[in-house]
């Protein structure tokens, strides 16, 4: 069955599907559910979730004896709670993201990936570890794309604590981040501090954004730079800010962390694994390894203008296609330097 608004598009995550005889499981990343009951079985089939309503309530079977599909539930949001911390989702009245709770509820609701929201005060996301936290904006090969195209303010505060470590084969979760996809989003004077990420398989993995296809990040940071804080990945794209970065604008921003990449081929960066995105007055510090294509800032730069007044200041490692700011090169670029170490193994 499924739990959603629209079948194959606005799922609902981690929703409690329970039969009355007592078996339950969840929903998955795209609101799906498959229930194992005895044959023939009897009962009636429920679903649970905060402060969410479902229609129908539930539904009944009597002396079942086949498998069903399309049991479908449709969920909505409790009006008589405020959505987040308040506001209402507009460029005037943004929603307020106060708890951590709000960020998990911006993750599980696809719906609101288009909306204006602002962080009124500093995070802590130690309580979702491991896959438990909903990444917000999701792409995968075997299911819908579903980006955050909003705009998130991040008010000067900060998203302590962000630990994820996936566990997904690369066509179940491809892009991981606190953000896992974006297109067209605007993210801004946003903080990520003492993140532990670890991609996985995952074709891009960054403490802000895994895959950025358009858009603007502005006044953004990751401040990691502690034995337990890293960014790593054994997929293609590793970036100590953003994954990878196809399109759009990065401007002001910076990351002090330790990256890894682990793949045998890919991109490994400082910021940013790989970025076609025009980048300005940015910088990297920390600890960048990789295989081939590894940069103190980025591991490529494709973009359609010069990057522009950025630095990395990392110790920098790699089999070939190495550099202090970019491993390789496809546009010029302009008042960067590097003051860091460069070692290549593969000579």
């Amino acid at each position: 069955g499924y739990v959603g608004t629209i079948p194959g598009y606005y799922g609902l995550k981690n929703v409690t599907v329970t039969a009355s005889t007592g078996q339950t499981t969840t929903t998955n990343i795209y609101g799906y559910y498959e229930l194992t009951l005895p044959n023939p079985w009897s009962g009636s089939i429920s679903c649970q979730k905060g402060v969410w309503q479902f229609s129908p309530y539930s539904r009944s079977y009597t002396n079942q004896t086949t498998s069903l599909a399309n049991q479908n539930f449709t969920p909505t949001y409790d009006s008589y709670y405020a959505k987040y911390s308040g506001g209402s989702g507009t460029e005037w009245a943004p929603y307020r993201i106060r708890y951590a709770q709000d960020l998990q509820a911006l993750g599980e609701d696809p719906r609101d990936w288009d909306k204006y929201f602002i962080l009124e005060q500093n995070i802590d996301l130690s309580a979702y570890a491991g896959e438990t936290f909903s990444i917000i904006g999701i792409a995968s090969f075997d299911g819908p794309d579903i980006p955050f195209s909003g705009t998130f303010d991040g008010g000067g505060k900060s998203i302590h604590n962000f630990h994820y470590t996936n566990t997904n084969v690369p066509i179940r979760m491809s892009y991981i981040g606190l953000f896992g996809s974006v297109n067209g989003a605007t993210i801004t004077n946003l903080g990520i501090v003492r993140p532990q990420v670890d991609g996985g398989q995952a074709f891009a993995a960054g403490a802000l954004i895994g895959c950025m296809d358009g858009g603007t990040v502005t006044g953004c940071y990751v401040d990691g730079i502690v034995e337990t804080s890293l960014v790593k990945s054994s997929g293609p794209y590793c970036g100590g800010l953003i994954g990878q970065a196809h399109a759009g604008t990065i401007s002001n921003c910076r990351a002090s962390i330790n990256v890894t990449g682990q793949g045998i081929a890919g991109c490994t960066g400082g910021l940013i694994g790989a970025s076609d995105a025009n980048l300005s007055y940015c910088k990297a510090e920390g600890t960048v390894s990789g295989t081939d294509t590894v940069g103190g800032l980025t591991g490529s730069y494709g973009a359609s203008t010069p990057m522009t007044s950025c630095q990395a200041d990392c110790i920098v490692s790699g089999q070939k296609n190495v550099g202090g700011v970019v491993g390789v090169l496809y546009s010029p670029i302009k008042e960067c330097f590097s003051k860091g170490s460069v070692t290549v193994t593969d000579q």
